[in-house]
């Protein structure tokens, strides 16, 4: 990359005409390296000072970089400077912030990233929020008891490991409301804890995501979730708060409860631990499906079979429902597939099946600090032969 491109894409940003991306690349690029904690380039003399010392230092380096059409500027343009600038005299980057305030630690908070999760560093195994402006923090690159900000919001990340949600201004502006919504991603094998913006409590299980805006509206709260999320909805009679899967619809006040809307099973459910809510099943344009709606009581679990839109309700075992969220894996009378599929998830495996009886049924449970050896093990105990085929598989069959 040529100190004229990277000059000019500078521009682009000062002069306020910088994409989304553009903004974010820049943004994100400065400050990792300055170890600086603001949302914004310094005074346009401050950066043209650093940029020459900083340039001064690589201008001999030879970095080969595939020539990009500036007047063209796209994602892999975007991925491509951004992989080159990180490779740029990384060293010299945080000795010369150093120098300049003496004793300043390491950036306590992750690289921005952009677009695709795996095209920019973002692995498999990662937790990580995508913002309404498009770009991608690691969730899991942010230390404990550290917090940062960016793009007019405030993350901190709890001694436990709670991700903690603040906007800058937390005013519901009702023409930018609906464009600016945040999502969280769990990923298999792991579990999160998030507090939003009005205090609600939210644990998101493996393979799951939650979309919320960057300011609640002013007369209710809306979120999406998909996958398995646990809520403690802070109360608020002025403002009902509504979670929304592909399925099911539940409108609450305050409460506890857990809703399980995972794509690939033919099941959605919602489950009232503490209070009062209602679930509805949606039509295509969000209004309430007729004759779908109940209104639950502590212990009763609402579902709706995604195959023929028939809606049930039954009292279940709420410990079974809701260990997943202290580390456990609960199951009363289940069959083996379904084991299996809250096993794929913990352990994040493959499963295939050569044969296994359908009307087996099964109760027990499995600690999240069980192997998956330790797990094939207590499964063979009932007769369910599993061998592995490679680290990622799992050959299922029993009798």
């Amino acid at each position: 990359m040529k100190k004229h491109q990277f000059n000019r894409l500078l521009k682009r940003y000062k002069q306020g005409k910088a994409s989304g991306e553009e903004k974010a690349l820049v943004e994100g690029w400065y400050n990792y390296h300055a170890g600086l904690e603001r949302v914004s380039l310094p005074e346009e003399g401050i950066l043209e000072e650093d940029l020459q010392q900083i340039w001064q230092h690589i201008a001999a380096e030879d970095i080969p970089v595939q020539k990009i059409k500036w007047a063209k500027w796209s994602v892999a343009a975007s991925v491509a400077v951004f992989l080159m600038l990180s490779t740029l005299s990384t060293i010299y980057f945080s000795n010369l912030f150093k120098e300049k305030k003496p004793g300043t630690a390491a950036p306590s908070y992750p690289l921005f990233m952009l677009n695709d999760p795996k095209q920019q560093g973002i692995g498999m195994y990662d937790a990580y929020v995508q913002l309404g402006s498009g770009a991608m923090i690691n969730l899991d690159s942010v230390k404990s008891g550290k917090a940062f900000s960016y793009d007019k919001i405030n993350l901190s990340k709890e001694e436990d490991g709670t991700i903690v949600y603040k906007p800058e201004v937390n005013k519901w502006d009702e023409l930018n409301a609906s464009r600016h919504m945040h999502t969280i991603h769990v990923p298999k094998a792991k579990q999160s804890k998030l507090v939003l913006s009005d205090g609600t409590k939210v644990w998101l299980n493996s393979e799951s995501s939650i979309s919320f805006p960057e300011v609640f509206a002013w007369n209710e709260r809306h979120v999406e979730v998909s996958g398995e999320v646990y809520f403690e909805v802070t109360r608020d009679v002025s403002r009902p708060f509504y979670v929304k899967t592909k399925d099911a619809v539940v409108k609450v006040l305050g409460t506890s409860f857990n809703v399980s809307a995972y794509p690939d099973e033919h099941i959605s459910t919602a489950t009232l631990v503490t209070g009062s809510v209602t679930v509805f099943a949606p039509t295509e344009d969000g209004e309430e499906r007729p004759a779908t709606s109940r209104t639950l009581v502590p212990g009763q679990q609402w579902a709706i079979n995604k195959h023929n839109h028939k809606i049930s309700l039954q009292t279940v075992d709420l410990e079974d429902i809701v260990a997943w969220k202290e580390g456990l894996i609960s199951f009363t009378n289940l069959d083996l597939k379904s084991i299996m599929k809250k096993a794929a998830r913990w352990y994040d495996v493959e499963v295939e099946y050569e044969s296994y009886n359908h009307t087996r049924r099964f109760t027990g449970g499995i600690s999240s600090r069980t192997t998956l050896e330790e797990f094939i093990k207590i499964m063979g105990l009932y007769q369910v032969k599993i061998e592995r085929e490679g680290d990622r598989r799992l050959i299922v069959s029993g009798k």
